[in-house]
């Protein structure tokens, strides 16, 4: 899993997720079937820079594809849980 930081994958979270789920990542990791929708959703936005400089376009069109927050806050959360151990056992 130490190659998902290479270039290959950049900012692309639905090669991240892909890459992970050949890895079987949801036997170590309680993420729904929701959570990765909404992670994949969430990956347009995530490359393209829009979550930190919104552009006047997708304001106006009141975010269309944005999946909903909450929901990526729940997906980040059980991330960071689940494998906050492993990160910090590797060297």
């Amino acid at each position: 899993m130490l190659n998902l930081s290479e270039n290959i994958y950049g900012h692309d979270l639905n090669k991240i997720l892909q890459k992970a789920d050949e890895n079987k990542i949801k036997a170590y990791i309680a993420l729904t079937d929701d959570h990765c929708v909404y992670i994949r959703l969430a990956s347009n936005y995530y490359s393209g820079k829009v979550f930190e400089y919104p552009t006047v376009f997708e304001a106006m069109q009141c975010y269309p594809d944005m999946p909903p927050i909450d929901e990526l806050f729940s997906a980040a959360t059980i991330l960071v849980e689940s494998l906050r151990q492993s990160c910090l056992e590797a060297k």
